[in-house]
């Protein structure tokens, strides 16, 4: 028996977690500016393609999701494309309004989905609060706005890991676990289970039988048509 297609949630926060990775260590200087060439290299061949399976897999059947991880390829796409293609150092206004732009939208979207799917609301929501302050420091600078980046960076890289195992685990074990969805369906499971969907597969159905025949007898003598003239 096929199983049905699994879930693309797990690459989508890998790479959330691996890019964030890396750009913490620029933000916190644990990788020298002069090898901002390797970092963007990493992030273009390493992260956008695992961000960029989850949209396309996912489009039909969560928009929401979808979209929210399209945005958040468009983020590491110009953070790459702009450290492969400036001198180490140097900071980019059409960047800063780029991160602007797609960590507002981030954010807004992380309220929506934080409805049915608070642990993936909360990774967007901190990847869109990244994107603000890494914006604000190419358009203003200062070294505070880049630590607070990457102390925001290590805060989405423990969320993104715990969203890939729960993910994972709860695709292998067909088991709710708490990512928020699975919670959300098994609590409506347990309230209602009488509804189509809500059903558990293994539980028994009583099987209907007919009445019993003397029943119907009965009701066949008191329902027979009364034939002949009434008397008076």
């Amino acid at each position: 028996m096929l199983r049905p297609l699994g879930s693309s949630l797990p690459l989508g926060f890998a790479g959330l977690a691996v890019a964030s990775l890396l750009l913490t260590g620029v933000d916190l200087g644990w990788v020298a500016h002069a090898q901002r060439h390797h970092i963007a290299a990493a992030v273009l061949a390493g992260v956008l393609p695992l961000q960029t399976i989850l949209p396309v897999r996912a489009a039909a059947r969560d928009g929401a999701t979808a979209t929210a991880t399209a945005l958040l390829a468009a983020g590491w796409a110009s953070v790459g494309v702009n450290y492969a293609m400036s001198a180490p150092g140097t900071r980019s206004g059409a960047l800063g309004l780029a991160l602007l732009a797609l960590g507002g939208l981030l954010v807004l979207s992380a309220t929506v989905q934080a409805l049915g799917k608070p642990l993936a609301a909360a990774a967007y929501a901190l990847a869109g609060t990244r994107f603000l302050l890494s914006g604000a420091y190419q358009l203003s600078g200062g070294n505070g706005l880049q630590v607070a980046s990457g102390a925001v960076g290590l805060a989405i890289v423990a969320v993104a890991a715990y969203a890939v195992v729960a993910f994972e685990f709860e695709d292998a074990q067909e088991r709710p676990r708490p990512t928020g969805e699975s919670v959300r369906r098994a609590t409506l499971r347990r309230a209602a289970p009488g509804l189509p969907g809500n059903r558990n597969r293994h539980a028994r159905v009583p099987a209907l039988h007919p009445p019993p025949r003397r029943h119907l007898r009965r009701r066949h003598r008191h329902c027979a048509p009364q034939f002949g003239s009434p008397r008076l």
